[in-house]
């Protein structure tokens, strides 16, 4: 991967908040060469002594869900020792893993539940709310391609996969343990 294989990218580094940011058109690039893109440039090697991206996250799938937004939507995961955080609007975070605080609600849904299905209860039980009441979740983001990504239907497994997105006002993460986290506007 290279930077002449992508539109126009962009890197930087921000010295107070020890973190990379670079960007990528999102319209026309694929984020996960984008991703290893960025992680080659930061660390100094090339794309192929990178680990696969593969190997963290489908990228057929990652590439659809942050194409094919609704609403703004952040899928961060751990690769190659740092937290990588894609927005949909093609802005990538770099920066070391970081744990989470406390959240308003936290719960690890079965495998036979589909991942859209948990984010719906989950916000239904922050918001005190029956589950049918709420507006549904496919207004908002894709939740085929959600349940895939978190399902994953490859044959990697998403090994420190975390998928985080804003639903009515709830921050929603969904982790690849198949734990789900949801904070109120006030928590994040």
């Amino acid at each position: 991967m290279s930077k002449s294989d992508l539109s126009n990218p962009s890197l930087r580094f921000d010295p107070d908040e020890t973190t990379y940011r670079a960007n990528f058109d999102s319209d026309s690039d694929s984020a996960s060469e984008a991703v290893v893109w960025a992680l080659a440039e930061i660390t100094g090697r090339s794309a192929d002594e990178l680990e696969p991206i593969r190997s963290v996250v489908d990228p057929i799938v990652f590439d659809s869900l942050v194409r094919r937004r609704r609403r703004p939507i952040q899928v961060s995961f751990a690769y190659n020792g740092h937290e990588v955080t894609v927005a949909s609007r093609g802005e990538i975070i770099v920066q070391p893993a970081q744990s989470d605080g406390g959240a308003d609600y936290a719960h690890c849904f079965s495998e036979d539940q589909p991942p859209s299905e948990a984010v719906v209860e989950a916000v239904a039980a922050v918001k005190g709310k029956d589950p049918l009441e709420l507006e549904p979740i496919y207004a908002q983001l894709d939740s085929d391609a959600l349940d895939d990504l978190v399902n994953n239907s490859g044959e990697e497994p998403t090994l420190g996969l975390h998928i985080s997105f804003q639903v009515t006002g709830l921050r929603v993460d969904i982790f690849s343990n198949r734990r789900i986290v949801v904070n109120s506007a006030d928590n994040t």
